[in-house]
């Protein structure tokens, strides 16, 4: 405030001047809008605290675990029904090398 009154000279302050230094350009007063309600008024939430960001912190590193270990399970459920069918596929090839031989003896 006191490079206000160096800059003005103390005859030549108006609140205008005074809020235009105190504040930016693009400040509700400067643009003579009223100020923002407060959250309470309006009924909005209240920020979190910072306990209640840990807690969902938390909560939120308990799920992701929980999905990737779901996703592993899957994952391995698949690759087992793979090597089975991979194993029957072995074998129905075998048995069709087999009759493709009979039928070339015959």
């Amino acid at each position: 405030m006191i490079m206000i009154y160096v800059q003005f000279g103390v005859s030549g302050l108006d609140e205008f001047q005074i809020m235009s230094k105190a504040l930016v350009t693009r400040s509700r007063w400067q643009k003579g809008l009223r100020e923002l309600p407060r959250l309470k008024s309006i009924g909005g939430q209240r920020a979190a605290s910072m306990g209640q960001v840990a807690e969902t912190i938390t909560t939120l590193k308990q799920q992701l675990a929980e999905k990737d270990a779901k996703h592993a399970r899957s994952i391995d459920e698949t690759q087992r029904q793979m090597a089975e069918k991979e194993a029957e596929n072995r074998q129905l090839e075998e048995t069709q090398r087999q009759l493709n031989e009979q039928n070339r003896i015959l």
